[in-house]
């Protein structure tokens, strides 16, 4: 039934293409920063400045996503971020080393207007009670991206080099754009005053998140453990490739493809189960999460690549399930007007933190060794879910 409505069909193909081009970059660009430098907290610099912009704009785009046509604006920020790519691939064929820096802040920016949008759009194409079932195939979708992506990334950069792996991202990027043209939802209040109103709306949203107790507690909950798992993941990950296992960027692609894999499965394992789970999606995010967390912690042990790769399928599995059953918690319980602030919000959140956890996981492998990344995140994220999924647990039970 859903893949049968053109405009559900369109948004799906083109979060397919978006996912596609943003698992390319986050494999060609850590490994020509690693080539470049040789040095993980450059690597965690570069992912600190690409997650700044988003932390400060991810509530102008939250706004901005409620008062136009969501699908437009993600037309012009998939355009932004294609032509982005471009020029980083570019610059990079020209010799400029210093072009990750400054595109890692302009593809912040461009994205922090995406993903707002994109959270809030599917509430306001389709009925409520098929959005349950409607995030669990786009999860999965976007997962798939993640399997495909991160193996052609890895195969393009050991031929050709992360340039060209760079060029087909900002393909796929614009071509995401172009399949969105057609996609029509129900409009916001108009951009006319946003400027004067900004601060206005920001405040109600505001109001809204931090006034209902399930959404203040999972804003409180994904920030923390964002700041255990973000740092090991883009950070850690290519870091304990090139280095403790002595690999190349296929099996860096590999191992974003197992934890990719591993949410395609519990992403869509939510579009067949989903009414069965009834009002405890809190507690089941919670749960698949604390195991994540356990399953990353392991990775810092003297783990093959064999036993990586499982560690990451398992890891993905977890959350790819959390990530759906939380993203549906939320639009159901945000108010359609609201609900591009209340992602804002959620973004800002954890974006803010993901930058200190990127900064972080650099200097603890530059002074204690890459493997020591995996058990400190995976601490720092089972102690915030212990701590904030309990509440979050307790405010849904309430509700």
């Amino acid at each position: 039934m859903l893949l049968r409505s053109p405009g559900f069909l369109r948004v799906y193909c083109s979060q397919l293409l978006s996912l596609l081009g943003d698992q390319l970059y986050l494999i060609a660009l850590p490994w020509v920063v690693l080539e470049l430098t040789g040095s993980a907290l450059a690597l965690g610099t570069v992912f600190a400045l690409g997650a700044f912009p988003r932390a400060l704009l991810f509530p102008v785009g939250g706004a901005l996503a409620d008062r136009v046509e969501a699908s437009r604006l993600m037309v012009a920020s998939g355009l932004a971020r294609g032509l982005v790519i471009a020029g980083l691939a570019a610059l990079l064929g020209a010799g400029q080393t210093w072009a990750p820096y400054l595109v890692a802040v302009l593809l912040g920016a461009a994205a922090s207007f995406y993903y707002p949008a994109e959270s809030s759009l599917l509430p306001r194409l389709l009925p409520r009670d098929l959005l349950q079932s409607a995030n669990g195939l786009v999860q999965g979708a976007n997962q798939l991206a993640g399997v495909l992506g991160p193996a052609l990334g890895g195969a393009v950069v050991g031929a050709l080099g992360g340039e060209a792996a760079l060029a087909i991202a900002a393909g796929t990027y614009t071509l995401a754009a172009v399949v969105m043209l057609g996609v029509r939802v129900r409009r916001g209040r108009g951009a006319e005053g946003l400027r004067a109103a900004f601060p206005g709306d920001l405040r109600e949203g505001l109001g809204v998140a931090w006034g209902d107790p399930v959404i203040r507690w999972l804003i409180v909950t994904a920030a923390f453990g964002n700041l255990g798992f973000a740092g090991p993941l883009f950070v850690g990950i290519p870091a304990l490739v090139r280095g403790p296992l002595g690999l190349g960027p296929v099996a860096f692609g590999m191992l974003d493809a197992a934890f990719a894999a591993g949410a395609v499965g519990g992403a869509m394992s939510l579009a067949l189960i989903g009414r069965r789970i009834g009002e405890r999606r809190g507690g089941l995010a919670v749960a698949a999460l604390l195991v994540q967390s356990l399953a990353f912690g392991a990775l810092g042990m003297r783990a093959g690549f064999g036993s990586s790769f499982g560690l990451m399928l398992l890891s993905g599995a977890c959350s790819g399930l959390a990530n759906a059953l939380l993203i549906t918690l939320l639009q159901l319980r945000a108010p359609e007007e609201f609900l591009g602030r209340v992602m804002g919000l959620v973004y800002l959140g954890s974006f803010g933190l993901i930058l200190v956890s990127q900064l972080l996981a650099g200097i603890v492998a530059e002074a204690f060794g890459v493997r020591a990344v995996f058990p400190l995140g995976a601490s720092v994220m089972f102690l915030a879910l212990v701590a904030g999924g309990r509440w979050l647990v307790r405010s849904e039970a309430a509700a």
